[in-house]
Order: structure tokens, then sequence, then C-alpha cells
């Protein structure tokens, strides 16, 4: 199973804690978690040390989720980095410009259940094995 670091991104704590708590249930990857609790402080960590994949909600304060992800996507450099928007915004028009506009990868809502977290995050697993990334984004070592 491929190591993944993971950034997850919710002003709730327990949220956090339950994120990863289900990714590690859904045992797609052996996951590396580091934590922000705003896209400011997420930004900091992005740009310190980018991440395989990236969870993270809609509404925080100081920046939320949906600026955070544009940010991101903005800076052509981290495309292939997959963005998993988990929240409780559950409008058309939200989801319509998390992928349009923020360019997320998959939007999961709030409440979830492991499957339903598995199924969507699996393929965005395999699309990082076929790309030989893992690790912070570092190329894998051939055996």
């Amino acid at each position: 199973m491929v190591t993944l670091r993971a950034l997850v991104i919710d002003d709730s704590s327990t949220m956090r804690r339950l994120i990863m708590k289900t990714l590690m249930k859904a045992n797609v990857a052996d996951f590396l978690f580091d934590e922000a609790e705003d896209g400011i402080e997420a930004v900091h960590k992005f740009l310190t040390s980018p991440p395989d994949m990236i969870f993270c909600d809609w509404n925080m304060p100081r920046m939320n989720g949906y600026n955070f992800a544009r940010r991101v996507r903005a800076d052509s450099r981290y495309d292939h980095i997959p963005i998993v928007m988990i929240t409780s915004e559950k409008v058309l028009k939200r989801i319509e410009e998390a992928f349009n506009r923020a360019r997320v990868d998959r939007y999961i809502t709030k409440p979830y259940t492991v499957e339903e977290v598995r199924s969507r995050v699996l393929p965005l697993v395999r699309r990082i094995e076929e790309g030989g990334k893992g690790k912070g984004g570092q190329q894998k070592k051939a055996a």
C-alpha cells in the first residue's frame, strides 16, 4: 500500500480527527497526516511542504476551503495534487463552484460513510500511484 502525505483542513479539531479516522478505516493508503484549522494556516503548511493529497472543509474563518483550493490551483505546479472538499455545503451552486472554479477533484458532503469516502478517494490514490508520486510529491524510486 502506498504511503501518502495528506493535509486535513477544518476549523474543528473533532472533524479533523473524524476525517483522519475515516480515511484510516477506508484503507486506501497509509496516510501521514498534517492538519490546519483554516486556509491561511493551510497555505503556509502547503507551501512549506506540499502534500500528496488535500482534504478540506468549505466553511472556515480567515480563509475558507473554496478560496484555499483556488489559491492552490492558481499555481499550475500543483495541478496534480488531488483536493477533496469534505463539507456540509449541499447547495448545487456551491458544488458547481467547487468543481468549476476551485477545480476540486472530489466533493463529499457531511455526514458521510467510510464506503463513500473509500469509493471517492481510491481512484485519486490510484492516479497518484500510476503517476509515480508519493511522500510529498517526490518521485518513487524504482525497486
